[in-house]
Protein backbone atom coordinates (compact mmCIF):
# COMPACT_ATOMS: atom_id res chain seq x y z
CA UNK A 1 0.00 0.00 0.00
CA UNK A 2 1.17 3.55 -0.59
CA UNK A 3 0.60 6.31 2.14
CA UNK A 4 -2.50 7.36 1.20
CA UNK A 5 -3.80 4.49 1.36
CA UNK A 6 -2.18 3.38 4.95
CA UNK A 7 -3.05 6.61 6.24
CA UNK A 8 -6.70 6.17 5.02
CA UNK A 9 -6.60 2.50 6.70
CA UNK A 10 -5.23 3.58 10.11
CA UNK A 11 -7.46 6.49 10.20
CA UNK A 12 -10.67 3.83 9.79
CA UNK A 13 -8.88 1.27 11.62
CA UNK A 14 -8.57 4.27 14.30
CA UNK A 15 -12.17 4.90 14.22
CA UNK A 16 -13.71 1.57 14.14
CA UNK A 17 -11.15 0.56 17.57
CA UNK A 18 -12.27 3.87 19.02
CA UNK A 19 -16.22 3.10 18.28
CA UNK A 20 -15.49 -0.26 19.68
CA UNK A 21 -13.37 0.62 22.79
CA UNK A 22 -16.27 3.07 23.71
CA UNK A 23 -18.85 1.43 22.85
CA UNK A 24 -18.17 -1.35 24.98
CA UNK A 25 -17.11 1.02 27.44
CA UNK A 26 -20.66 2.80 27.47
CA UNK A 27 -22.21 -0.62 27.82
CA UNK A 28 -20.01 -1.65 30.79
CA UNK A 29 -20.23 2.14 32.27
CA UNK A 30 -24.19 1.66 32.33
CA UNK A 31 -23.57 -1.62 33.67
CA UNK A 32 -21.45 -0.41 36.54
CA UNK A 33 -23.97 2.41 37.26
CA UNK A 34 -26.84 -0.25 37.51
CA UNK A 35 -25.51 -2.85 39.36
CA UNK A 36 -24.14 -0.08 41.93
CA UNK A 37 -27.13 0.14 43.14
CA UNK A 38 -28.45 -3.38 43.23
CA UNK A 39 -25.05 -4.91 44.98
CA UNK A 40 -22.60 -3.28 47.50
CA UNK A 41 -18.66 -2.63 47.44
CA UNK A 42 -18.71 -6.13 48.54
CA UNK A 43 -19.56 -7.96 45.75
CA UNK A 44 -17.65 -5.78 43.45
CA UNK A 45 -14.82 -6.80 46.04
CA UNK A 46 -15.34 -10.68 46.08
CA UNK A 47 -15.41 -10.77 41.64
CA UNK A 48 -11.85 -7.99 41.53
CA UNK A 49 -10.31 -10.38 44.19
CA UNK A 50 -11.33 -13.76 41.93
CA UNK A 51 -10.65 -11.55 38.67
CA UNK A 52 -7.07 -10.59 39.94
CA UNK A 53 -5.97 -14.77 40.38
CA UNK A 54 -7.49 -15.22 36.53
CA UNK A 55 -5.71 -12.23 35.49
CA UNK A 56 -2.37 -13.73 37.01
CA UNK A 57 -2.44 -17.28 35.36
CA UNK A 58 -4.30 -15.86 32.09
CA UNK A 59 -0.90 -13.51 31.42
CA UNK A 60 1.23 -16.89 32.79
CA UNK A 61 0.13 -19.19 30.34
CA UNK A 62 -0.48 -16.69 27.49
CA UNK A 63 2.19 -16.75 24.03
CA UNK A 64 0.85 -13.58 22.60
CA UNK A 65 0.26 -15.69 19.42
CA UNK A 66 -2.14 -12.33 18.15
CA UNK A 67 1.38 -10.08 18.13
CA UNK A 68 3.44 -13.10 16.02
CA UNK A 69 0.70 -13.63 13.53
CA UNK A 70 -0.37 -9.49 13.27
CA UNK A 71 3.33 -8.49 12.63
CA UNK A 72 3.61 -11.13 9.84
CA UNK A 73 2.09 -9.69 6.64
CA UNK A 74 2.51 -12.90 4.97
CA UNK A 75 1.16 -15.22 7.71
CA UNK A 76 0.87 -18.70 6.39
CA UNK A 77 -2.70 -21.10 7.37
CA UNK A 78 0.25 -23.23 9.43
CA UNK A 79 1.54 -19.78 11.38
CA UNK A 80 -2.58 -18.91 12.04
CA UNK A 81 -3.27 -22.41 13.26
CA UNK A 82 -0.49 -23.32 15.24
CA UNK A 83 -1.24 -19.51 17.07
CA UNK A 84 -4.84 -21.21 17.42
CA UNK A 85 -3.83 -24.50 18.77
CA UNK A 86 -1.55 -22.77 21.64
CA UNK A 87 -5.00 -20.82 22.22
CA UNK A 88 -6.81 -23.79 23.23
CA UNK A 89 -4.03 -25.27 25.21
CA UNK A 90 -3.69 -21.59 27.26
CA UNK A 91 -7.04 -21.47 27.65
CA UNK A 92 -7.47 -25.18 29.63
CA UNK A 93 -3.90 -24.30 31.33
CA UNK A 94 -5.46 -21.33 32.92
CA UNK A 95 -8.68 -23.30 33.75
CA UNK A 96 -6.27 -26.05 35.48
CA UNK A 97 -4.15 -24.24 36.92
CA UNK A 98 -7.42 -22.03 39.02
CA UNK A 99 -9.43 -24.67 39.94
CA UNK A 100 -6.02 -26.13 41.90
CA UNK A 101 -5.41 -23.27 43.30
CA UNK A 102 -8.61 -22.13 44.66
CA UNK A 103 -8.44 -23.70 47.75
CA UNK A 104 -4.99 -21.39 48.09
CA UNK A 105 -6.39 -18.17 47.16
CA UNK A 106 -9.18 -18.54 49.66
CA UNK A 107 -6.74 -19.14 52.35
CA UNK A 108 -4.43 -16.45 51.82
CA UNK A 109 -7.02 -13.40 50.97
CA UNK A 110 -9.24 -14.89 53.74
CA UNK A 111 -12.15 -15.33 51.26
CA UNK A 112 -13.69 -18.89 51.51
CA UNK A 113 -16.30 -17.91 49.14
CA UNK A 114 -13.16 -17.45 46.36
CA UNK A 115 -13.51 -21.24 45.95
CA UNK A 116 -17.06 -21.68 44.28
CA UNK A 117 -16.46 -18.49 42.86
CA UNK A 118 -12.75 -19.15 41.14
CA UNK A 119 -14.31 -22.75 39.92
CA UNK A 120 -17.39 -21.56 38.10
CA UNK A 121 -14.84 -19.14 36.27
CA UNK A 122 -12.73 -22.17 35.31
CA UNK A 123 -15.74 -23.52 32.85
CA UNK A 124 -15.57 -19.91 30.75
CA UNK A 125 -11.93 -19.62 30.56
CA UNK A 126 -11.84 -23.07 28.90
CA UNK A 127 -14.86 -22.26 26.48
CA UNK A 128 -13.74 -18.86 25.70
CA UNK A 129 -9.77 -20.28 24.70
CA UNK A 130 -11.41 -22.31 21.39
CA UNK A 131 -12.53 -18.84 19.65
CA UNK A 132 -11.93 -18.86 16.38
CA UNK A 133 -8.96 -17.08 14.69
CA UNK A 134 -11.41 -15.49 11.82
CA UNK A 135 -12.02 -12.11 13.92
CA UNK A 136 -8.18 -11.70 14.14
CA UNK A 137 -7.80 -12.74 10.89
CA UNK A 138 -10.06 -9.88 10.14
CA UNK A 139 -8.21 -7.68 11.60
CA UNK A 140 -5.15 -8.22 10.16
CA UNK A 141 -6.37 -7.32 6.97
CA UNK A 142 -7.88 -3.98 8.23
CA UNK A 143 -11.27 -4.88 8.24
CA UNK A 144 -12.33 -3.58 12.18
CA UNK A 145 -15.68 -3.71 11.61
CA UNK A 146 -16.65 -7.23 12.14
CA UNK A 147 -14.74 -7.32 15.34
CA UNK A 148 -16.94 -4.52 16.06
CA UNK A 149 -19.82 -5.91 15.71
CA UNK A 150 -19.20 -8.94 16.86
CA UNK A 151 -18.05 -7.73 20.51
CA UNK A 152 -20.79 -5.17 20.71
CA UNK A 153 -23.36 -7.85 19.94
CA UNK A 154 -21.38 -10.25 22.77
CA UNK A 155 -21.48 -7.23 25.15
CA UNK A 156 -24.97 -6.26 25.14
CA UNK A 157 -25.93 -10.04 25.26
CA UNK A 158 -23.76 -10.52 28.72
CA UNK A 159 -25.04 -7.24 30.22
CA UNK A 160 -28.57 -8.16 29.50
CA UNK A 161 -27.95 -11.63 31.64
CA UNK A 162 -25.95 -10.10 34.54
CA UNK A 163 -28.04 -6.91 35.08
CA UNK A 164 -31.26 -9.61 34.39
CA UNK A 165 -29.58 -11.77 37.30
CA UNK A 166 -28.60 -9.05 39.89
CA UNK A 167 -32.09 -7.64 39.78
CA UNK A 168 -32.96 -11.46 40.58
CA UNK A 169 -30.72 -12.48 42.97
CA UNK A 170 -28.76 -8.99 44.51
CA UNK A 171 -25.59 -11.19 44.19
CA UNK A 172 -21.92 -11.06 43.68
CA UNK A 173 -23.02 -14.50 41.59
CA UNK A 174 -24.69 -12.08 39.08
CA UNK A 175 -21.35 -11.24 38.04
CA UNK A 176 -19.99 -14.56 38.44
CA UNK A 177 -22.59 -15.85 35.84
CA UNK A 178 -22.17 -12.57 33.49
CA UNK A 179 -18.64 -13.24 33.31
CA UNK A 180 -19.26 -17.04 32.48
CA UNK A 181 -21.91 -15.78 30.03
CA UNK A 182 -19.84 -13.64 28.08
CA UNK A 183 -17.13 -16.03 27.80
CA UNK A 184 -19.67 -18.61 26.23
CA UNK A 185 -21.27 -16.19 24.02
CA UNK A 186 -18.27 -14.17 22.81
CA UNK A 187 -17.01 -17.78 22.05
CA UNK A 188 -19.51 -18.54 19.84
CA UNK A 189 -20.18 -15.78 18.12
CA UNK A 190 -16.82 -15.51 16.68
CA UNK A 191 -17.85 -18.60 14.33
CA UNK A 192 -21.39 -17.32 13.40
CA UNK A 193 -19.19 -14.41 12.22
CA UNK A 194 -16.00 -15.69 10.70
CA UNK A 195 -16.14 -18.31 7.89
CA UNK A 196 -12.13 -19.44 8.86
CA UNK A 197 -11.86 -22.88 10.50
CA UNK A 198 -8.72 -23.98 12.48
CA UNK A 199 -6.94 -27.07 12.40
CA UNK A 200 -4.71 -28.61 15.39
CA UNK A 201 -1.43 -27.95 14.73
CA UNK A 202 1.87 -27.34 17.18
CA UNK A 203 4.39 -27.34 13.92
CA UNK A 204 5.10 -23.76 14.14
CA UNK A 205 4.86 -23.60 18.19
CA UNK A 206 8.95 -22.97 18.30
CA UNK A 207 8.87 -20.18 15.98
CA UNK A 208 6.36 -18.26 18.19
CA UNK A 209 7.91 -18.61 21.05
CA UNK A 210 10.94 -17.40 19.64
CA UNK A 211 9.20 -14.51 19.34
CA UNK A 212 7.09 -14.77 22.26
CA UNK A 213 9.37 -15.26 25.42
CA UNK A 214 10.26 -11.83 25.93
CA UNK A 215 6.78 -10.89 25.58
CA UNK A 216 5.56 -13.33 28.14
CA UNK A 217 8.00 -12.08 30.74
CA UNK A 218 6.87 -8.81 29.46
CA UNK A 219 3.23 -9.72 30.54
CA UNK A 220 4.16 -11.46 33.79
CA UNK A 221 5.72 -8.19 34.40
CA UNK A 222 2.22 -6.31 33.20
CA UNK A 223 0.52 -8.31 36.05
CA UNK A 224 2.53 -6.81 38.91
CA UNK A 225 2.58 -3.18 37.38
CA UNK A 226 -1.13 -3.37 36.70
CA UNK A 227 -2.71 -5.23 39.80
CA UNK A 228 0.68 -5.13 42.66
CA UNK A 229 -1.36 -2.37 44.30
CA UNK A 230 -5.03 -4.60 44.14
CA UNK A 231 -3.47 -7.56 45.18
CA UNK A 232 -2.12 -5.61 48.67
CA UNK A 233 -5.37 -3.97 48.90
CA UNK A 234 -6.89 -7.60 48.55
CA UNK A 235 -4.78 -8.89 51.03
CA UNK A 236 -4.52 -6.18 53.58
CA UNK A 237 -8.14 -4.74 53.53
CA UNK A 238 -12.20 -5.75 53.30
CA UNK A 239 -14.40 -6.87 50.50
CA UNK A 240 -15.66 -3.75 50.49
CA UNK A 241 -12.51 -1.43 50.27
CA UNK A 242 -11.20 -3.83 47.92
CA UNK A 243 -14.56 -2.79 45.88
CA UNK A 244 -13.99 0.99 45.83
CA UNK A 245 -10.19 0.44 44.96
CA UNK A 246 -11.06 -1.88 41.98
CA UNK A 247 -13.99 0.22 40.74
CA UNK A 248 -12.10 3.44 41.45
CA UNK A 249 -9.20 2.18 39.59
CA UNK A 250 -11.65 0.60 36.79
CA UNK A 251 -12.91 3.98 36.18
CA UNK A 252 -9.82 6.04 36.66
CA UNK A 253 -8.06 4.27 33.47
CA UNK A 254 -11.00 3.80 31.51
CA UNK A 255 -10.89 6.69 29.23
CA UNK A 256 -7.16 6.98 28.91
CA UNK A 257 -7.33 3.22 27.99
CA UNK A 258 -10.10 3.48 25.47
CA UNK A 259 -8.74 5.96 24.09
CA UNK A 260 -4.46 5.08 23.95
CA UNK A 261 -5.89 1.20 23.32
CA UNK A 262 -7.73 1.46 19.92
CA UNK A 263 -5.01 3.63 17.97
CA UNK A 264 -2.41 1.42 19.32
CA UNK A 265 -4.52 -1.80 18.15
CA UNK A 266 -5.00 -0.22 14.94
CA UNK A 267 -1.63 1.23 14.52
CA UNK A 268 -0.14 -2.68 14.64
CA UNK A 269 -0.82 -3.42 11.11
CA UNK A 270 -0.31 -0.46 9.42
CA UNK A 271 3.31 -0.53 11.28
CA UNK A 272 3.34 -4.13 9.74
CA UNK A 273 3.07 -2.51 6.16
CA UNK A 274 5.27 0.32 6.50
CA UNK A 275 8.60 -2.15 8.51
CA UNK A 276 10.86 -1.32 5.40
CA UNK A 277 10.56 2.25 5.65
CA UNK A 278 12.27 3.27 9.34
CA UNK A 279 11.33 6.78 8.54
CA UNK A 280 7.82 6.14 7.36
CA UNK A 281 7.25 4.68 10.68
CA UNK A 282 8.65 7.14 12.31
CA UNK A 283 6.80 9.44 11.03
CA UNK A 284 3.88 7.71 12.03
CA UNK A 285 4.26 7.15 15.42
CA UNK A 286 5.56 11.26 16.53
CA UNK A 287 1.59 11.69 14.53
CA UNK A 288 0.05 9.47 16.31
CA UNK A 289 1.34 10.58 19.59
CA UNK A 290 0.67 13.84 19.15
CA UNK A 291 -2.98 13.39 18.35
CA UNK A 292 -2.91 10.92 20.90
CA UNK A 293 -2.47 13.40 23.99
CA UNK A 294 -4.65 16.06 22.52
CA UNK A 295 -7.41 13.48 23.56
CA UNK A 296 -6.05 11.45 26.31
CA UNK A 297 -4.55 14.37 28.78
CA UNK A 298 -7.81 16.41 29.17
CA UNK A 299 -9.73 13.61 29.66
CA UNK A 300 -7.77 11.98 32.37
CA UNK A 301 -7.73 15.51 34.14
CA UNK A 302 -10.54 16.32 33.45
CA UNK A 303 -12.32 13.23 35.33
CA UNK A 304 -9.82 14.14 37.93
CA UNK A 305 -11.45 17.50 38.40
CA UNK A 306 -15.14 16.42 39.01
CA UNK A 307 -14.12 13.26 40.28
CA UNK A 308 -16.39 14.13 43.77
CA UNK A 309 -19.43 14.87 41.54
CA UNK A 310 -19.03 11.74 38.69
CA UNK A 311 -19.67 9.24 41.94
CA UNK A 312 -21.93 11.15 43.19
CA UNK A 313 -23.92 11.27 40.24
CA UNK A 314 -23.11 7.88 38.33
CA UNK A 315 -22.55 5.16 41.53
CA UNK A 316 -24.42 7.03 44.30
CA UNK A 317 -23.92 8.18 47.71
CA UNK A 318 -22.24 4.82 49.06
CA UNK A 319 -19.61 5.07 46.83
CA UNK A 320 -18.64 9.04 47.91
CA UNK A 321 -15.11 7.07 49.33
CA UNK A 322 -14.00 6.12 46.05
CA UNK A 323 -13.96 9.81 44.90
CA UNK A 324 -10.71 10.49 45.97
CA UNK A 325 -9.13 7.22 44.64
CA UNK A 326 -11.15 7.85 41.00
CA UNK A 327 -9.04 11.71 41.07
CA UNK A 328 -5.94 10.14 41.46
CA UNK A 329 -6.24 7.07 39.05
CA UNK A 330 -7.17 8.97 36.25
CA UNK A 331 -4.62 11.25 36.47
CA UNK A 332 -1.67 8.31 37.11
CA UNK A 333 -3.28 6.30 33.92
CA UNK A 334 -3.34 9.59 31.38
CA UNK A 335 0.09 10.07 32.70
CA UNK A 336 0.97 6.50 31.90
CA UNK A 337 -0.42 6.42 28.06
CA UNK A 338 1.40 9.42 27.20
CA UNK A 339 3.74 7.14 25.44
CA UNK A 340 1.13 4.58 24.41
CA UNK A 341 2.84 4.02 21.10
CA UNK A 342 6.06 3.22 21.86
CA UNK A 343 5.34 -0.89 22.61
CA UNK A 344 3.72 -0.90 19.48
CA UNK A 345 6.97 0.49 17.39
CA UNK A 346 8.68 -1.66 19.45
CA UNK A 347 6.87 -5.14 18.56
CA UNK A 348 7.37 -4.19 14.85
CA UNK A 349 11.27 -4.04 15.16
CA UNK A 350 11.23 -7.09 16.89
CA UNK A 351 12.33 -5.88 20.03
CA UNK A 352 10.27 -7.52 22.23
CA UNK A 353 13.16 -7.61 25.09
CA UNK A 354 13.48 -4.31 25.03
CA UNK A 355 9.64 -4.01 26.12
CA UNK A 356 9.52 -7.02 28.79
CA UNK A 357 13.21 -5.28 30.54
CA UNK A 358 10.91 -1.54 30.87
CA UNK A 359 7.64 -3.93 32.11
CA UNK A 360 9.57 -4.90 34.69
CA UNK A 361 11.25 -2.39 35.89
CA UNK A 362 7.97 -0.31 35.99
CA UNK A 363 6.63 -3.41 37.64
CA UNK A 364 9.68 -2.90 40.60
CA UNK A 365 9.09 1.00 41.09
CA UNK A 366 5.33 -0.06 41.65
CA UNK A 367 6.27 -3.24 43.92
CA UNK A 368 8.53 -0.63 46.03
CA UNK A 369 6.11 2.09 46.48
CA UNK A 370 3.38 -0.01 47.06
CA UNK A 371 5.15 -2.19 49.93
CA UNK A 372 6.39 1.28 51.40
CA UNK A 373 2.95 2.80 51.50
CA UNK A 374 1.25 0.22 52.56
CA UNK A 375 0.62 0.96 55.96
CA UNK A 376 -1.83 4.19 55.09
CA UNK A 377 -4.46 2.50 53.32
CA UNK A 378 -5.55 2.10 49.93
CA UNK A 379 -4.78 6.09 49.50
CA UNK A 380 -1.50 5.00 50.14
CA UNK A 381 -1.58 3.07 47.19
CA UNK A 382 -2.92 4.47 45.23
CA UNK A 383 -0.36 7.42 45.99
CA UNK A 384 2.00 4.61 44.69
CA UNK A 385 -0.03 3.84 41.32
CA UNK A 386 0.48 7.29 40.65
CA UNK A 387 4.25 8.10 41.21
CA UNK A 388 5.16 4.52 39.42
CA UNK A 389 2.92 5.82 36.32
CA UNK A 390 5.63 9.21 36.52
CA UNK A 391 8.71 7.01 36.72
CA UNK A 392 6.85 4.64 33.44
CA UNK A 393 6.32 7.59 31.28
CA UNK A 394 10.29 8.87 31.80
CA UNK A 395 11.75 5.51 31.23
CA UNK A 396 9.39 4.54 28.26
CA UNK A 397 10.60 8.52 27.01
CA UNK A 398 14.32 7.42 28.01
CA UNK A 399 14.51 4.76 25.50
CA UNK A 400 12.62 6.55 22.36
CA UNK A 401 16.39 7.27 20.82
CA UNK A 402 16.60 3.75 20.20
CA UNK A 403 13.08 3.81 17.89
CA UNK A 404 14.29 7.65 16.32
CA UNK A 405 12.13 9.17 18.82
CA UNK A 406 14.22 11.66 20.55
CA UNK A 407 13.07 13.67 24.41
CA UNK A 408 12.86 16.69 21.82
CA UNK A 409 9.97 15.08 19.58
CA UNK A 410 8.22 14.07 22.73
CA UNK A 411 8.29 16.82 23.91
CA UNK A 412 7.13 18.87 20.77
CA UNK A 413 4.42 16.58 20.43
CA UNK A 414 3.17 16.42 24.18
CA UNK A 415 3.75 20.43 25.62
CA UNK A 416 0.23 21.92 24.09
CA UNK A 417 -1.90 19.07 25.51
CA UNK A 418 -0.05 18.82 28.92
CA UNK A 419 -0.42 22.70 29.41
CA UNK A 420 -3.93 22.90 28.39
CA UNK A 421 -4.82 19.72 30.71
CA UNK A 422 -3.35 21.21 33.57
CA UNK A 423 -4.71 24.81 32.81
CA UNK A 424 -8.16 22.82 32.93
CA UNK A 425 -8.08 20.87 36.10
CA UNK A 426 -6.40 24.04 37.34
CA UNK A 427 -9.74 25.88 37.28
CA UNK A 428 -12.32 23.52 37.28
CA UNK A 429 -11.07 22.44 41.11
CA UNK A 430 -11.34 26.20 42.08
CA UNK A 431 -14.60 26.46 40.98
CA UNK A 432 -17.15 26.98 44.10
CA UNK A 433 -18.56 23.32 45.47
CA UNK A 434 -21.72 24.26 43.94
CA UNK A 435 -21.92 25.61 40.65
CA UNK A 436 -24.78 27.40 39.74
CA UNK A 437 -26.53 24.53 38.68
CA UNK A 438 -29.62 22.91 41.76
CA UNK A 439 -28.96 19.27 40.37
CA UNK A 440 -25.92 17.12 40.75
CA UNK A 441 -26.26 15.84 36.94
CA UNK A 442 -26.74 19.65 35.91
CA UNK A 443 -23.74 20.60 38.17
CA UNK A 444 -21.36 18.03 36.46
CA UNK A 445 -22.45 18.57 33.05
CA UNK A 446 -21.49 22.18 33.76
CA UNK A 447 -18.17 21.89 34.68
CA UNK A 448 -17.69 19.45 32.00
CA UNK A 449 -18.46 21.75 29.81
CA UNK A 450 -16.41 24.26 30.93
CA UNK A 451 -13.48 22.37 31.05
CA UNK A 452 -14.09 20.96 27.43
CA UNK A 453 -14.39 25.09 26.64
CA UNK A 454 -11.45 26.16 28.07
CA UNK A 455 -8.97 23.12 26.84
CA UNK A 456 -10.28 23.75 23.43
CA UNK A 457 -9.42 27.63 23.38
CA UNK A 458 -6.07 26.66 24.47
CA UNK A 459 -5.33 24.01 22.20
CA UNK A 460 -6.64 26.02 19.10
CA UNK A 461 -5.04 28.94 20.27
CA UNK A 462 -1.69 27.40 20.52
CA UNK A 463 -1.97 26.11 16.90
CA UNK A 464 -2.73 29.42 15.33
CA UNK A 465 0.14 30.88 17.46
CA UNK A 466 2.84 27.71 15.93
CA UNK A 467 1.28 28.40 12.22
CA UNK A 468 -1.43 25.48 11.92
CA UNK A 469 1.00 22.38 12.11
CA UNK A 470 -0.25 19.28 10.11
CA UNK A 471 -1.62 17.05 13.00
CA UNK A 472 -5.30 16.35 14.63
CA UNK A 473 -5.94 19.89 14.46
CA UNK A 474 -5.70 19.97 10.93
CA UNK A 475 -7.75 16.88 10.26
CA UNK A 476 -10.69 18.44 12.46
CA UNK A 477 -10.73 21.38 10.97
CA UNK A 478 -10.73 20.02 7.06
CA UNK A 479 -13.47 17.14 8.21
CA UNK A 480 -15.88 20.00 9.62
CA UNK A 481 -15.42 22.42 6.51
CA UNK A 482 -16.13 19.25 4.37
CA UNK A 483 -19.10 18.45 6.95
CA UNK A 484 -20.39 22.37 6.32
CA UNK A 485 -19.85 22.64 2.68
CA UNK A 486 -22.43 19.15 2.09
CA UNK A 487 -24.81 20.59 4.37
CA UNK A 488 -24.60 24.01 1.97
CA UNK A 489 -24.84 21.81 -0.94
CA UNK A 490 -27.85 19.93 0.74
CA UNK A 491 -29.91 23.56 1.71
Amino acid sequence: MDNGSLGSAFARGTLWSVGLRWTLKLIGLISTIVLARLLSPGDFGIVAIASLCVSFFDLIFSMNSDAVVLRDANASKSLIDSAWTLKVLEGLGVAVAIALISPVAALFFHEPRLVPVLLALCGGIAISGFASYGPMLARKDLDFGLEVRLAVVSKVITFAITVGVAYWLRSYWALVIGTVAGYATGCALTYLFHNYRSSFTLSRVPEIWNFSQWLLLSNIGQFFTRKTDEFLVARMSTTSEMGLYSVASDLGQTVSLELSAPMNRALLPVLAQLSSSTQRMQGAVSKLLSAANILILPAGFGLAAVSERAVEVLLGAKWAPAAPLLAMFSIAWALRYMAGPYPVMLIVKGKSRVIGILTWAEAAVLIVLALALASRGVYGLAWARTIAAVAALLMWVGIGPSIGLDVKKFVEATWRPLCGALLMFGLLRVLPEEFWLPFSWADLLARILVGAFVYTAWIIGTWQMLKRPDGLEARVIALLGTMLADLRRRF
